[in-house]
């Protein structure tokens, strides 16, 4: 599984930092969006080129969006499976939800610089 995120994002970097605490899983990757393994994921899939989303990809299956973050739900424990309720909203209702924060995502960290992560992780070009 790989989880393709924006590396210019100080909320992104911190849930890349929460993810690999919470998903126990030694197939959990994570690769910036723009990077080298983001690249050859837009040979298979070219509409994502203008996908302003997280990105999920498990066995060759892509998830955005609102989507992704349930994919990701999915593999951690409790408690947080029990956000799981949400995908019984409506898919637009999710993704207006996400697409909120989404947009606002440099605003709601107070630090605008990115900080490295410092933990062991594995990050692909």
């Amino acid at each position: 599984m790989v989880v393709y995120f924006d590396d210019q994002c100080l909320l992104c970097h911190k849930a890349v930092r929460f993810l690999s605490k919470h998903i126990q899983s030694k197939q959990l990757y994570f690769a910036p969006i723009g990077g080298i393994t983001y690249q050859k994921l837009l040979l298979n899939h070219p509409s994502l080129v203008s996908a302003d989303s997280i990105i999920v990809e498990i066995e060759q299956q892509v998830y955005t969006q609102s989507k992704a973050i349930y994919q990701l739900i999915e593999l951690m424990g409790w408690p947080f499976k029990f956000l799981l309720i949400g995908q019984y909203l409506p898919l637009y209702v999710n993704n207006y939800l996400y697409h909120c924060v989404a947009r606002n995502r440099h605003r709601i960290t107070s630090n605008k610089h990115v900080c490295s992560i410092n933990h062991p992780i594995q990050i692909l070009p």
